[in-house]
């Protein structure tokens, strides 16, 4: 939660997933050449950042940041 691709943990060179406990209402800016999807608890994909849609919140899953 409060992850985005500025953060400590996030390492530009690697790709960082952080399990979503919490609902996320708004996502991190996504930078230029960068990639973020976010998978449901049944880890099905409901948000990538390469495909034109919405985002629709979700509080249990993942958040990966590549």
């Amino acid at each position: 939660n409060g992850e985005n691709f500025s953060s400590q943990p996030y390492n530009p060179g690697y790709n960082s997933v952080f399990k979503i406990t919490a609902e996320i209402k708004e996502l991190p800016e996504v930078p230029e050449g960068r990639r973020l999807i976010v998978l449901n608890k049944d880890m099905s994909m409901v948000y990538d950042s390469q495909v034109k849609g919405d985002y629709k919140p979700v509080s249990e899953g993942f958040i990966s940041l590549i």
